[in-house]
């Protein structure tokens, strides 16, 4: 993953515990980005701490390809297995 402060002329790799790089989908809830992975479920940014941290919780279908926020919470749509719902 990577991030870019200047409009795309520079990139730096966010990627720090984000232990499946193959991430499939973005979303923005708030001011929390969260990544779906094909192997790892759902990973949520820290900002202050630049780190990702596993969320996927119930969630037992680690193979996400789609994510959108709605309401309160997160909706993670999986290969396969249908679509899921999570408090945020």
């Amino acid at each position: 993953m990577c991030r870019s402060d200047d409009g795309g002329l520079t990139w730096h790799d966010i990627s720090f515990g984000l232990t499946h790089l193959d991430v499939r989908a973005l979303a923005v809830a708030d001011t929390s980005l969260f990544a779906g992975t094909v192997d790892g479920g759902v990973f949520q940014f820290v900002a202050g701490t630049s780190r990702w941290i596993p969320c996927s919780g119930g969630l037992t279908i680690p193979d996400v390809r789609a994510l959108a926020p709605g309401g309160p919470g997160l909706f993670a749509g999986t290969w396969g297995r249908g679509v899921w719902r999570s408090g945020i």
